[in-house]
């Protein structure tokens, strides 16, 4: 059994997207592509747990000033009675695009365009990845469209400050967007 160099180890950890498998093997023969991927934005250093977590998307749909929550329903497993971005699994096979698209679709009939990944994050009992987007709403008026949520409403920075209950990463990943 061969020694594997500090940058295999590092090569064997990184989490590349589904479309740059060659990155891998690039990064083990050249340290430098780890600060090429992580400018780029991909995750380094990660684990392999990682990829056996449940892949979800969170969409920042932001309109007037205002934020979309919806609030999920008390039936539901994950986060039941609390305030969230649309949200939802991410489908074997989809990308995280098309995810965000179908999702908010599905969940509040609002046809959206991906235009940036704001950021990744894993849930607080780190069963779940939350690859978040911000969103452009092109068409629709936002509806409950399942039972997904309870409630929908857009909210200010300030109104979503006194939501309860709400998870504070959530609030700190508007309040990021909203300062830029």
């Amino acid at each position: 059994m061969s020694a594997s160099t500090p940058a295999e180890n590092l090569a064997a950890n990184l989490v590349v997207p589904n479309e740059l498998p060659f990155l891998r093997t690039c990064f083990a023969a050249c340290v430098s592509c780890f600060w090429i991927s992580r400018r780029a934005g991909w995750v380094a250093g990660g684990s392999r747990a990682q990829l056996n977590k449940i892949q979800v998307i969170a969409a920042v749909i932001e309109r007037n000033g205002k934020f979309l929550l919806g609030k999920r329903s008390p039936s539901k497993t994950s986060a039941p009675g609390y305030w969230c971005p649309i949200s939802g699994r991410i489908e074997d096979g989809e990308t995280e695009q098309e995810a965000v698209t179908r999702e908010v679709l599905e969940e509040v009939g609002l046809s959206v365009v991906p235009v940036e990944k704001i950021g990744e994050f894993d849930t607080r009992d780190r069963s779940a990845r939350i690859h978040w987007w911000l969103v452009h709403t092109e068409a629709g008026e936002a509806t409950l469209e399942n039972d997904e949520h309870t409630e929908i409403k857009w909210v200010t920075l300030g109104e979503m400050s006194l939501l309860q209950p709400i998870f504070e990463e959530d609030f700190a990943v508007f309040q990021a967007i909203a300062s830029r």
